[in-house]
């Protein structure tokens, strides 16, 4: 979960920040990131969803933005090249 941190760490974000309401840019990207990230780890969107107090057609959608997907899949093949 480096990359994860990371980039929680860029955007001045902390986890506990995700499970709040609100649709704050940063925090929805937060949570983009988190749910393209644990996918990424082999979770499944009923756990994500839970994790983050959300509905699990909340954490769908959050997947299936196109935005991220590319680029967080070309971040975690460069960290296993490693």
């Amino acid at each position: 979960m480096t990359f994860l941190h990371t980039s929680l760490s860029t955007t001045a974000l902390r986890l506990s920040s995700f499970n709040r309401q609100g649709k704050a840019r940063q925090v929805m990207t937060g949570r983009r990131l988190f749910t393209l990230a644990a996918q990424a780890y082999g979770y499944k969107g009923i756990e994500i969803a839970k994790y983050l107090h959300k509905e699990a057609s909340s954490v769908t959608k959050y997947a299936k933005e196109d935005g991220m997907r590319s680029d967080v899949e070309s971040i975690f093949s460069f960290l296993n090249r490693k």
